[in-house]
């Protein structure tokens, strides 16, 4: 599952939710209401944790609508040992990175990892 923006946060929810199966998501500049209260995942990751998912956040170090939360939710799955990569770039507002198709091919090997 993935997204950009506000796609990338419902990415997140979906998976994490289970409401669709997946093996996992990825989020690019994700954004919305969740983001900037990174606390509301809490349950959500702790409620996915043994499923096996994976996930992957790409986000830029200019985005001022979505970098802090990014980090902070990061923050979250480490610290509950979900698996997931932080892939940040400095110069990027709210947008995809330029060399994407590099950022894409990173995230789906380690989403995809058995």
């Amino acid at each position: 599952m993935a997204g950009f923006s506000r796609g990338g946060e419902l990415a997140i929810w979906l998976a994490l939710s289970g409401t669709i199966e997946v093996r996992g998501f990825i989020a690019v500049g994700p954004g919305g209401p969740y983001i900037r209260e990174p606390d509301k995942w809490v349950p959500l990751i702790e409620a996915s944790q043994g499923r096996g998912l994976r996930g992957y956040l790409v986000v830029g170090e200019q985005d001022v609508s979505c970098y802090e939360g990014t980090l902070a939710l990061a923050e979250l799955f480490k610290s509950r040992h979900f698996p997931c990569e932080l892939e940040v770039h400095p110069n990027l507002g709210h947008d995809f990175p330029p060399e994407f198709q590099q950022s894409l091919a990173r995230a789906l090997e380690f989403v995809l990892q058995a």
